[in-house]
């Protein structure tokens, strides 16, 4: 037969769950994006908290850079004593902060140029001067692409790993991929092989990874490659080709490199 629990027990039991509720309200983060103790209430939704500057190189040369964007939604954000006049963002990358007019928009973007983890600040005032902020932690990588088409004598690729001055880390890993492609002719005839040479070299010349790899017509080949706890400077990619007999060969390359930083930035939080 099913024993009922005492009016003593029920009440532990009562308190004990009351105890974890207000443990995990400590220890949580299940609001990361809401702020504010005064007046102004601050609300925050974003998608995202990591992004990617992307460099596209020709032939080893810069072309085009497109940044790193965020956006933040502040329409829930509201004060009790009177309207929500302004938000701002500071990007804790040394740039002024940059505000909107909340009566017109509640939408803000920004554009990160440089890598690296940033601790940035939101922030809403209203029409009395109430103001409420919040901290987040962004994190910011670099890829480059570079292509290389029907070259005999490949260009050095770079990719610059020093971060942003302000950053809060470096970077944690430089990331490479590599394929070199020896092309058919348009005889298909008198193909020579080709034999390829990767070099991963640092600011100081000094070489961190190779590999080789022979090519015959219609073949190609891939190197991947991670240096771990990179130095902060600038890094090269060498591709080296040497065709057999001393003849002349062009081959295709499309080469890509990361700075890749600590996965250690705030959550994202979503609509």
């Amino acid at each position: 037969m099913e024993r009922k629990a005492s009016g003593s027990v029920r009440a532990v039991c009562i308190l004990a769950i009351l105890l974890l509720a207000s443990l995990t309200g400590c220890l949580g983060n299940d609001e990361p994006a809401v702020s504010g103790d005064g007046p102004v209430e601050l609300v925050v939704f974003y998608d995202l908290t990591n992004g990617t500057i992307e460099e596209v190189h020709s032939d080893g040369q810069p072309t085009t850079m497109t940044g790193a964007g965020f956006s933040f939604d502040f329409r829930e954000t509201k004060s009790k004593e009177g309207n929500i006049t302004t938000f701002t963002f500071d990007a804790g990358d040394g740039t002024d902060p940059v505000s909107i007019n909340a009566e017109d928009e509640s939408v803000l973007t920004y554009e990160y140029l440089s890598h690296g983890i940033f601790e940035a600040t939101l922030g809403a005032e209203d029409e009395n001067n109430n103001t409420a902020s919040m901290k987040l932690k962004l994190r910011v990588e670099l890829h480059v692409a570079d292509t290389q088409l029907a070259t005999q004598e490949p260009d050095r690729i770079s990719i610059d790993l020093n971060p942003d001055a302000d950053s809060l880390g470096l970077p944690a890993q430089l990331y490479l991929i590599s394929t070199v492609e020896n092309p058919t002719n348009a005889f298909g005839a008198f193909e020579d092989s080709v034999e390829v040479t990767w070099s991963l070299k640092n600011s100081s010349e000094e070489e961190h990874g190779t590999n080789s790899e022979i090519l015959n017509g219609g073949q190609s080949a891939t190197w991947e490659n991670q240096e771990n706890s990179p130095e902060a400077a600038l890094w090269s990619l060498d591709i080296d080709i040497v065709v057999a007999g001393g003849n002349s060969e062009e081959v295709n390359i499309q080469s890509d490199l990361w700075a890749l930083y600590e996965e250690d930035e705030s959550d994202p939080n979503p609509e």
